[in-house]
């Protein structure tokens, strides 16, 4: 218990108090007023958070599902991801798609000297292929492909660095 002075009259009295006893002003208790607004700030901040909470839910699940081309993309390279020495470290640096046949992408894998080795690879029928291994194919897809590029014909998508990027980290098991 403390003195306190009576708002109205000025005389001490104590804290406990609810009438003044010189002047018989009532005395009101700031404890009430203050929880109340302690109350408001609680659930206002719990508001935000929560908001901030869904915000950053939402957005991540909005980044790390693949569209339909990342998927087919991520399919293909994941099949020839355990033929590289550092599977863990394969990336996707570059990706046309070129019609619906064919995608020609650079792919890139440690080596065992920890180097990053990086091969050019077209894709057919899901499968990925080196440009290297058919002559013949690889003179048809890279036509295909330049023909499309230099029509700037809709059928040649290439993926953005933020597709590049989720495929990446679905390769590398950020993305489950």
């Amino acid at each position: 218990m403390s003195i306190i002075k009576c708002p109205e009259c000025g005389k001490e009295i104590s804290s406990e108090t609810k009438i003044c006893l010189n002047c018989g002003y009532k005395i009101k208790k700031k404890r009430k007023k203050i929880k109340s607004i302690n109350k408001k700030i609680l659930i206002l901040g719990t508001v935000f958070f929560g908001v901030i909470i869904v915000i950053s839910v939402i957005l991540f699940f909005s980044t790390s599902i693949l569209n339909e081309n990342e998927k087919i993309i991520y399919n293909a390279v994941s099949k020839i991801q355990p033929k590289f020495k550092v599977p863990s470290s394969i990336e996707v640096s570059e990706v046309k798609l070129c019609g619906n046949e064919y995608a020609i992408l650079n792919i890139g894998g440690e080596n065992s000297f920890g180097a990053i080795n990086t091969e050019t690879y077209y894709l057919h029928d899901n499968n990925l292929y080196q440009l290297s291994d058919s002559k013949h194919e690889t003179i048809e897809i890279v036509e295909a492909c330049f023909k499309l590029e230099k029509n700037n014909s809709d059928e040649l998508v290439i993926l953005s660095n933020k597709s590049v990027n989720k495929i990446n980290k679905k390769l590398q098991g950020r993305y489950k």
